[in-house]
């Protein structure tokens, strides 16, 4: 029994956990001592825990002592408890605050263990009952070394031993060759940790009794532990043998003996590795719930956010079939918008179809999702008649959910399995948790393409309404010319010839024409600024001003006006069309002027990417509530005896501001002069 002393006590002092020993001296619950405390203690502790040897439990653990834990271990140690586990935060003066379970076994004769292990990082470990030792292998194990027990008796190490609340394993390295490593001892415990009778593997060769684990690396890892050529070896590994149940994984730890010994510790984290392997599925499917938010996001274009969702739900949920369809409440329809294969004719794409007696009725109508799957079609359509729609296209598994936005039920995302009971309950719980993700923003990208169809219908419209001013224009100058030459010949051949009252009539028909040609002009002049492209390219404001100003010289020195005008920049622009917008608003501001002479002055400012000028002048004023009407086309507040025009020239200049992206707008006072701001962009070079 030498070898078996020697070998408890190599096992309590290498295994890796904090192994304490306590005794009731007495029969009073104060005066448990400390016996012994395993080297380990110091790494899940965090303190060396050997000088306190010999002392009372309240000055090791002053902490423990407070709430009164001695009282249960004295119980422990006379046997007058069972054995008990517990996990709980510890930390005093010399243990730094951390979480740790705590183990407690008797081992008679007034003993009782505590084992602590820090799981702070780490899963709880599993705490079984016993079953007796064995000692039959021991006696081929080397009795060279003895290490010294102590004031601590031999029969202690075993009993501390057989109630390790873990898996010990003991390999003796008998020749060269790894997988020839005898196995000399399994603790009671391991049966619990394993789920089989080890004690039938004693005596045996590593490789012989493990026969999964031949071609694997670990033996050589015991072996190099066991002939010192390695210190310490620790890892997990899933195991599956006859014996012991499938997919079950062990924590193993190795440790050297002496005497080409190895002790090796080993847990079973099943549960944790399975609790890890789902909370790594939860995170993905986190993950890719998020992604499919943020790709379908990346779009406004409906056929991309069709085909991304597509692209994401199969990451997440393997389907055969994915179809989208909306749904009309109001006519009790619905209609497939799209399908990552062609559908059948009756369910083509862009047709409606009632909602009555369809497999998405019941989602549409509950609001809540189906999944309609069997093992056999007559089974599946004797649970549900609705999915005859699934098996003509062969698809034996149908998930229907529906797509909820701003609480109305606008459509349904259908996934489709050609394999029966394809998909899982968990599965459609994630298509639920899709289409929660997804309804508003397909219900946005619906809005968005309907919007972006009308803006079309509507841009084509404008197009043809001023292809209509071009050409009406151009068509009514030629008959208008023809008019006019004759009204000239009347007037040059019979002017004087007739009564006064025919020459005021020749005279008003030249007026007529004349303006008409002016109206027409202007007509013209609008209709172009919509069709074309811009020609943006930098334009000098101060030169336009300057080259505006001189084709105004003659009315600026007959009304003896002052225009005056701060530093202008250089915009990005079209430079005709900026011409044409300083022409109309100087060319008003002398028009509309008052009995003073006419003082006008253009400012400008930096407003981010923009250049805002503002015309200001003395003029006659604008009503404010006419702010908004004088741009409108043919919007006159004044007769054309008192102020000649067409009432195109704002309409003008707001169609050049608002096609640079700007804004032309007005402050004015009736007598007070008027001030027309609007923004042109500035020069990209120069953005900020």
């Amino acid at each position: 029994m030498v070898a078996e002393s020697w070998l408890h006590q190599r096992i309590v002092e290498r295994i890796p956990l904090a192994v304490v020993v306590w005794r009731a001296e007495t029969d009073d619950p104060h005066d448990l001592r400390l016996i012994y405390a395993s080297p380990r203690g110091t790494v899940e502790l965090g303190v060396d825990l050997a000088p306190l040897v010999g002392r009372r439990f309240a000055e090791v653990l002053p902490g423990a002592y407070e709430r009164a834990a001695n009282y249960r271990l004295f119980a422990v140690a006379m046997e007058r408890a069972p054995a008990y586990h517990t996990v709980y935060r510890y930390g005093d003066e010399g243990v730094v605050e951390s979480w740790f379970r705590v183990d407690v076994q008797p081992l008679g004769r007034r003993y009782a263990l505590m084992v602590y292990t820090n799981v702070s990082r780490q899963q709880e470990l599993s705490s079984r009952p016993g079953q007796p030792a064995s000692a039959a292998a021991l006696s081929g194990v080397p009795t060279g070394l003895r290490a010294a027990v102590g004031e601590v008796e031999p029969w202690l190490y075993r009993r501390v031993v057989e109630q390790m609340p873990l898996a010990v394993l003991v390999v003796w390295a008998e020749t060269d060759d790894p997988l020839d490593m005898r196995i000399v001892y399994f603790s009671p415990r391991s049966d619990d940790v394993t789920g089989t009778d080890m004690e039938r593997f004693v005596g045996q060769r590593f490789g012989a009794a493990f026969p999964p684990l031949r071609d694997q690396a670990l033996p050589h890892h015991f072996f190099a532990v066991a002939t010192g050529r390695q210190q310490h070896y620790s890892g997990a590994l899933p195991y599956t043998e006859g014996s012991i149940p499938s997919d079950t994984w062990f924590n193993i730890e190795a440790q050297p003996l002496g005497q080409r010994c190895a002790l090796v510790a080993f847990t079973n984290i099943t549960e944790q590795q399975r609790a890890a392997t789902a909370l790594g599925q939860r995170q993905s499917e986190a993950t890719a719930l998020a992604e499919i938010g943020r790709v379908i996001s990346a779009s406004l274009d409906i056929e991309d956010v069709y085909h991304s969702l597509a692209a994401s739900v199969r990451q997440l949920i393997p389907f055969d079939r994915l179809a989208i369809g909306t749904v009309d409440l109001a006519n009790d329809t619905m209609t497939n918008v799209f399908s990552t294969q062609p559908p059948l004719p009756e369910w083509a794409i862009g047709k409606p179809h009632p909602l009555r007696g369809a497999a998405m009725e019941g989602v549409v109508r509950t609001r809540q999702p189906l999944l309609m799957q069997a093992q056999t079609e007559a089974e599946l359509l004797a649970q549900f008649p609705a999915a005859r729609e699934g098996l003509q296209y062969g698809m034996y598994s149908t998930i229907v959910t529906p797509l909820i936005a701003r609480n109305e039920v606008v459509g349904v995302l259908i996934l489709r399995a050609a394999k029966p009971n394809a998909f899982t309950m968990h599965q459609l719980i994630l298509a639920q948790q899709v289409g929660m993700q997804v309804a508003g923003r397909i219900a946005n990208a619906w809005a968005f393409a309907a919007l972006k169809e009308a803006q079309t219908s509507l841009m084509r419209a404008n197009a043809e309404l001023e292809q209509f001013a071009f050409r009406a224009s151009q068509n009514l100058q030629e008959p208008l010319r023809v008019v006019g030459s004759y009204v000239q010949l009347l007037s040059r051949r019979y002017a004087g010839q007739l009564d006064a009252r025919a020459d005021r009539y020749i005279g008003r028909s030249m007026g007529g024409v004349e303006r008409m040609h002016t109206l027409i002009d202007d007509l013209l002049a609008y209709s172009r600024i919509g069709t074309g492209g811009l020609d943006l390219t930098p334009v000098d404001t101060e030169a336009v001003v300057a080259e505006v100003l001189e084709g105004l010289a003659v009315t600026i020195r007959e009304a003896r006006a002052e225009i005056t005008w701060d530093p202008l920049p250089s915009v990005q622009a079209d430079t005709m069309q900026v011409g044409q917008l300083f022409q109309n608003l100087l060319g008003n501001a002398l028009k509309y002027r008052s009995e003073r002479a006419p003082r006008v002055h253009i400012g400008v400012a930096r407003q981010g990417q923009r250049w805002q000028f503002a015309v200001r002048d003395n003029g006659i004023g604008i009503d404010p509530q006419y702010a908004k009407r004088i741009f409108r086309v043919f919007q006159r507040l004044h007769t054309r005896d008192k102020y000649p025009g067409t009432g195109i020239g704002l309409a003008l200049c707001q169609k050049i501001v608002e096609r640079h992206g700007g804004q032309i707008t007005v402050e004015s006072q009736v007598g007070q002069g008027a001030t027309f701001t609007f923004t042109l962009p500035a020069v990209e070079s120069e953005r900020e």
